[in-house]
């Protein structure tokens, strides 16, 4: 069989069959299934690609029942709020602070003018009370110191008038033992020359009786040529009380 003959036949064959268009069904929903995902893409979140469409359905249900409401603000409140605020702190800041007091651990007290002021008043009155105090109990225990120290220098004054010998200056038996040159009228008296004899008595644990007895022998007045008159006044008080003391014992 020639040439012609293969290519006759192939014609004889092409005019026979009815050439159809195929439709690609598959290839058609890729298509849209892409232009779909694509305008998703285009319109959500790349976020939001691995939600499922029940949960995206959600969420723009969710969104779509928020509902913004407009809110007046007062601004006015707040600016007063703040104009009493500053002036609170600046009240505060105005007060001028003092130390007062001292120091403990390194730290003072704090206070206003006023009330340093007032601390310091009370404090110098409650000073001046206790110097007030310190000083009464001061006189009085130097009072009775002074008092202790006298009796004691009267009592070796005691001691020593009866222990006197006869070249020894003349001592009167008075307080304080003066010598007769020194004693005044004034101080001879009948209180107290009975007073030192009294004291005696104790000091050097005799009978008052005896030791009048004694002095009214040593006081007479023939036995001394000066100071007279002195004499015979303390010799008058001697004798009175050796007359009491006669009297009494009867």
């Amino acid at each position: 069989m020639s040439d012609d003959d293969y290519m006759n036949s192939d014609d004889d064959n092409d005019a026979e069959k009815r050439y159809v268009r195929p439709i690609f069904v598959r290839k058609r929903r890729r298509e849209e299934d892409y232009v779909a995902t694509s305008k998703d893409n285009i319109h959500h979140h790349p976020c939001d690609w691995s939600a499922k469409p029940s949960q995206r359905q959600n969420e723009n249900e969710q969104k779509s029942t928020i509902r913004l409401v407009p809110v007046a603000m007062n601004t006015p409140k707040c600016q007063e709020k703040k104009k009493k605020r500053k002036g609170v702190g600046t009240t505060s800041h105005e007060a001028t602070l003092f130390e007062y007091g001292e120091s403990i651990a390194g730290y003072k007290c704090v206070t206003t003018e006023s009330e340093r002021d007032r601390l310091k008043r009370s404090h110098e009155s409650e000073s001046s009370s206790e110097s007030e105090v310190d000083v009464f109990a001061f006189d009085q225990a130097k009072g009775i110191s002074s008092k202790v120290e006298a009796e004691e220098r009267y009592a070796r004054a005691v001691r020593q008038y009866w222990r006197m010998t006869k070249d020894e200056p003349a001592t009167l038996p008075l307080p304080g033992t003066p010598t007769l040159a020194a004693v005044s009228l004034d101080m001879i008296d009948d209180k107290s020359v009975e007073q030192f004899y009294t004291m005696s008595s104790a000091l050097m644990d005799a009978n008052r009786l005896d030791l009048i007895r004694r002095d009214r022998i040593r006081w007479h007045p023939d036995k001394h040529r000066y100071h007279k008159s002195k004499v015979t006044k303390l010799f008058q008080a001697i004798n009175g009380l050796w007359e009491q003391e006669k009297t009494e014992k009867r």
